[in-house]
């Protein structure tokens, strides 16, 4: 009887794990699928309101929220301030929105990054905050106005 048992295991264990795997393998597989079509679909509505002025880049957090980035020209706040109503149209639940300079825009160095929800300046170290972890010394999180951005960049 232990001996059946054994082979059954034996003999199961191969295939429980190359299942698991494959489940593994489709849900990664979805994940990214989402994220693709979410980012056809902002660049889509960005191109439809403006015209090819911006590319973004849709990712999902491990969290499960989305990550929106985007090199925008902040010497033109008028196309900035369209781009992030764009974004929150296409986005109504919480997402993370990093904007960083265009090439020939503002000075390499400068980012700001936005997030739904409360704004803070992030100080110059990066140990300030938990929520600045990812963020370089000198951005900025933040859903406030244009002038708001304007102003850290500069």
């Amino acid at each position: 009887m232990e001996t059946l048992l054994a082979v059954f295991v034996v003999t199961l264990l191969p295939l429980a794990a190359v299942l698991a795997l494959l489940g593994l393998a489709g849900w990664v597989e979805r994940r990214r699928a989402a994220a693709i079509a979410r980012q056809i679909d902002l660049t889509d509505a960005i191109h439809h309101d403006l015209g090819p002025v911006v590319a973004p880049w849709v990712t999902r957090r491990p969290g499960g929220r989305w990550r929106v980035r985007i090199a925008v020209p902040f010497d033109r706040p008028a196309i900035v301030e369209a781009v992030l109503a764009t974004v929150r149209r296409v986005f109504p639940e919480d997402f993370d929105l990093v904007l960083t300079p265009q090439e020939g825009g503002v000075h390499r160095g400068a980012q700001a990054s936005f997030r739904s929800g409360a704004c803070d300046a992030v100080a110059g170290s990066a140990s300030s905050t938990s929520a600045n972890r990812q963020s370089p010394a000198g951005a900025m999180r933040c859903t406030a106005s244009l002038s708001t951005i304007t102003n850290v960049v500069r």
